[in-house]
């Protein structure tokens, strides 16, 4: 009795860890201000660039941003650093997320294309 009570746990615990594992949760911490579909090109954008009007909500810039990357690869750097089509920069890969978590990396975060033109296709949502 208590072998199958074994064996029983383990087909539903494992199964649950390994999708439990496979899953990205990101908690917002601050006021959502909507999320906005955007498109990189072979040029590196910012943030800013790629939701355009409605960054600043309120006179306020956001705290945070959840960057998820839809079709195709895109680059990613931050701090002043520029991507490069091919080069500089994290690849984050179709289907994939990031959560940008600081004020001033929000504001410098740079996004373009991981392959020459394949146009990769994000949403980013902010936070305030």
């Amino acid at each position: 009795m208590k072998k199958w009570l074994v064996v029983a746990i383990g087909l539903v615990v494992i199964p649950a860890m390994v999708f439990a594992a496979s899953n990205s949760v990101f908690s917002i911490m601050g006021d959502a201000g909507g999320t906005v579909r955007g498109t990189l090109t072979d040029t590196a954008r910012t943030i800013d660039n790629v939701v355009g009007t409605g960054y600043d909500k309120g006179g306020n810039h956001p705290i945070a941003a959840l960057i998820t990357v839809e079709t195709f690869g895109a680059r990613i750097a931050f701090g002043g650093v520029t991507p490069t089509v091919g080069g500089v920069g994290h690849v984050i890969a179709a289907g994939s997320s990031i959560r940008v978590s600081s004020p001033t990396m929000v504001g410098s975060t740079k996004l373009v294309n991981a392959v020459a033109g394949d146009n990769s296709v994000v949403q980013i949502t902010l936070e305030y």
